[in-house]
């Protein structure tokens, strides 16, 4: 058994009323992180005339710039769904970036975070036009 073999299938990330992340094994190898939007407002579909899902223009945008090279998780898909326990919902899966720390833990009050690679990518995005 490798230390792999250990690690849980599926890992919890996050947790809220609205807002459901883990992250979960690929079949060809690394892991995905899978955001679930539930319990999404019944004028959501109408919405769609005029704007896109959120899912579906986070995975645009994640999209465009993987293409262009800024360090970004890789959008693997997106789709829509109801059921009862979610209700209306939305979900987006990417591409685990491996040994990815949360923002949040760098801005620990302990840490002195070098945040220069953030503003970094941060310029090629907007280089980029997003």
């Amino acid at each position: 058994m490798t230390a792999a073999d250990t690690r849980p299938k599926h890992r919890l990330i996050k947790a809220e009323a609205g807002t459901i992340v883990w992250s979960e094994p690929l079949a060809r190898g690394g892991r995905a992180v899978v955001k679930l939007y539930r319990h999404r407002p019944l004028h959501d579909p109408l919405r769609r005339w005029f704007l896109a899902y959120r899912v579906e223009r986070e995975y645009r945008t994640l999209e465009f710039l993987h293409r262009r090279g800024v360090a970004c998780p890789e959008p693997l898909r997106w789709s829509l769904g109801r059921d009862r326990v979610h209700g209306r919902h939305e979900l987006l899966a990417t591409r685990e970036i491996e040994g990815a720390v949360p923002l949040v833990d760098l801005l620990a009050p302990a840490a002195a975070p070098d945040l220069a690679p953030v503003f970094a990518v941060a310029r090629r995005m907007h280089e980029c036009g997003v």
